[in-house]
């Protein structure tokens, strides 16, 4: 700490300075990142000469930085390449469930109940679910509700609370 008043003027002086070269090297270091051709130069006129001289432009007279582009929420799976069915493979028929009468909870597996489960949850009204008709195990709590085409076709889903099972050639009920 300083003992004299001539100290003490001293001190503040000095701090001023190291405050000002701290200054300086912040804001440039805050430019260093822009190009100098991105920076279109300035000129002035010298009162009484024809002599123009660029000047760097005001930091708020550069251009903006283009805003990132927003990444989706969650990775696309890329889309397989539609293919026609030939004479030698035929697309399996589709099963479509819609809930036009009010929701229905459904519980889907592929092949059976212990199968991989494609679809649980409840189907709100108007909302419809398609499925491969390849082999289906299907609970349903209010199939009432629900109108089913397979193939394109309209078909008839048991009544009640209930497992069906569903294949390319219908609906049936699930034993057990």
């Amino acid at each position: 700490m300083p003992h004299s008043p001539v100290e003490g003027i001293a001190f503040l002086v000095g701090l001023a300075l190291v405050a000002t070269v701290a200054l300086l090297l912040v804001l440039r270091i805050g430019n260093y990142g822009i190009r100098q051709a991105e920076v279109a130069p300035a000129t002035t006129a010298v009162e009484g000469s024809a002599e123009q001289k660029p000047t760097r432009p005001h930091r708020s007279q550069q251009p903006p930085k283009p805003a990132p582009k927003p990444r989706p929420a969650a990775p696309v799976a890329p889309k397989a390449p539609a293919t026609k069915p030939t004479s030698h493979t035929k697309a399996a028929p589709k099963l479509a469930l819609t809930a036009t009468r009010g929701d229905c909870w459904v519980e889907l597996h592929a092949g059976s109940q212990q199968g991989k489960t494609l679809y649980l949850g409840i189907l709100k009204q108007g909302q419809t679910v398609t499925f491969p008709a390849t082999r289906l195990w299907i609970r349903l709590g209010a199939p009432e509700k629900l109108d089913a085409t397979l193939a394109g076709r309209p078909t008839t889903i048991p009544r009640g609370t209930g497992n069906v099972i569903v294949t390319a050639t219908g609906v049936q009920p699930a034993a057990g």
